[in-house]
């Protein structure tokens, strides 16, 4: 009897002294948390495992105090550091009001351990410390929402990164970052008559030379903005302003904005006075989808729907005054519109006439250069030009073999930028990330084991940083037309961050992501 006496008297010891002591610590946690006592220790405190699981919901005390002495207690500080354990549920009643924390007193002695005393008073100094002075609070691993630092723009009212300059090829370092607005053209369709319409003389290219992703943009936005990058103004100054014969390859990763940099770039030559274009939106187009003919004098092959598609590029990409005032070596044309309308007039009755046409106006552009006037080509999808096309050659009884693009007149001419820089003119190519080409001639590019490229230099694009992608999501906040995906309570920076996480910068996925954050 004895010894069992002694061993109670040292188990409700220890139950005084624990409880004490988790107390205070939960007092500076801020959480509240239940006796894992089983039955026989809630008796011998005098109270049932009923009265201990009610005090967990704050429906009661942890411990019934013995009769005489009422339990001591201490409300939990307002604020505490953070802590890696969850907060309580918030569906349970502990959510609607926190109780008190209750102080458990020895059954034996009927007043607490000095020790968890000395505990609790150390817990509250740390508590009351920390409660001036709380800093940040994480939740979850999710910083708490912070009011936008500027005012969110009316639906309709002026966009604010409005590019200040009307014309993308007036912009200057300062628009940076900000957005241009690319006009509606009429017209634009790839036909013969469709150059003749208002589009040939505007000062904007039609809609059909428009890459695919920004298409994708404005109807994605309702809007005709398109961001004006760091990467464009250089190409801009080299390309347009100075004019310098150099030859550029933009590489990097998909959906770092190398298509949307050519067609800036495209657009700002159009936009000048006395500029000649010879803007190729997609070079895979010049390797599929046309019939083909060996030409007996060259040994190459003659892609006549090939070079009928370019002489439209040609005639859409420039203003039909400029194109009549230079002029052409082909015996039947005394300018290089007249070349042009003479090759695609010949498509259906002579075909091989429209590409010794398309050669002929490549031929022209490289003398005009030469003469003094300014020139650019600009081809995207470069990396087809060295690639397979979908033709191929029949070699025997039963083996064919497959036509490669630099052995047709056509890709053979335009993807010869060393000669076509070397005439004078300005050369930018851009590889694209959908042509799964080899890695040896991916690696290859710009050096001169491709033919024809030992003249690029190649320059890595780099997809959006933080601060373009904090403008493409005010952008998308203030344009909200169809994609409708920022809504008032969110704060840019904050979006703008987790896109840069999910998406690495790539605009298309950023786009899409945009919707479902």
């Amino acid at each position: 009897m004895l010894a069992r006496a002694a061993s109670r008297a040292a188990s409700a010891a220890s139950r005084a002294t624990a409880p004490a002591r988790a107390s205070a610590w939960c007092a500076l946690r801020g959480y509240v948390v239940g006796s894992s006592d089983d039955d026989g220790a809630a008796a011998d405190r005098g109270g049932s495992s009923d009265e201990t699981s009610a005090a967990v919901d704050g429906s009661a005390p942890l411990a019934s105090a013995p009769s005489g002495s009422a339990p001591s207690t201490a409300s939990p500080p307002s604020a505490g550091p953070a802590d890696d354990r969850a907060p309580p549920d918030p569906s349970s009643s502990a959510s609607a009001e926190p109780p008190a924390v209750v102080t458990v007193e020895s059954t034996e002695h009927g007043e607490a351990d000095e020790d968890a005393a000395a505990a609790d008073a150390a817990f509250a100094a740390a508590a009351a410390a920390a409660a001036a002075d709380p800093g940040p609070r994480w939740y979850g691993g999710v910083e708490p929402h912070a009011p936008p630092a500027r005012p969110r723009e009316r639906e309709g009212a002026t966009f604010s990164l409005a590019a200040r300059a009307a014309s993308v090829a007036e912009l200057a370092s300062s628009d940076v970052g900000r957005f241009w607005t690319l006009p509606e053209a009429a017209g634009g369709e790839l036909d013969a008559s469709s150059a003749d319409s208002a589009s040939a003389s505007a000062s904007v290219l039609p809609d059909d030379l428009i890459p695919a992703g920004l298409l994708a943009e404005f109807e994605a936005s309702g809007t005709r903005r398109v961001m004006f990058r760091a990467a464009h103004l250089d190409l801009i100054d080299a390309a347009v302003r100075e004019r310098k014969p150099t030859a550029t390859l933009l590489a990097g990763d998909r959906g770092a904005g190398k298509s949307v940099s050519l067609f800036a770039l495209a657009s700002a030559a159009r936009a000048t006075p006395g500029f000649l274009l010879a803007y190729v939106p997609s070079a895979r187009a010049l390797t599929i989808d046309s019939s083909y003919q060996k030409d007996q004098a060259s040994g190459k092959w003659d892609t006549p729907e090939h070079a009928r598609l370019f002489l439209r590029w040609v005639k859409l990409g420039n203003d039909a005054a400029t194109l009549a005032a230079a002029a052409s070596s082909a015996p039947e044309a005394s300018s290089v519109l007249a070349a042009v309308d003479a090759g695609l007039d010949a498509f259906e009755k002579e075909p091989k006439r429209t590409v010794e046409a398309a050669l002929a106006v490549i031929e022209d552009l490289k003398t005009a250069a030469g003469a003094g006037t300014p020139v650019l080509f600009v081809v995207d999808e470069y990396a087809a030009l060295h690639g397979p096309t979908d033709m191929h050659e029949v070699l025997g009884a039963r083996k064919r073999g497959n036509i490669h693009a630099g052995e047709t007149r056509l890709c053979a001419a335009l993807r010869d930028a060393g000669g076509i820089t070397a005439a004078g003119a300005g050369y930018v190519a851009a590889t694209s990330g959908t042509i799964q080409l080899s890695p040896k001639l991916d690696a290859a590019m710009g050096t001169a084991e491709a033919p024809g490229s030992e003249a690029l230099v190649r320059v890595e694009a780099e997809r959006m940083r933080t601060g373009e992608i904090v403008a493409m999501v005010r952008h998308y906040d203030h344009a909200r037309g169809g994609l409708d995906a920022v809504d008032a309570s969110v704060d840019h920076e904050q979006l703008a961050l987790r896109l840069r996480v999910l998406t690495q910068g790539n605009g298309k996925e950023m786009r899409e992501m945009c919707g479902v954050l």
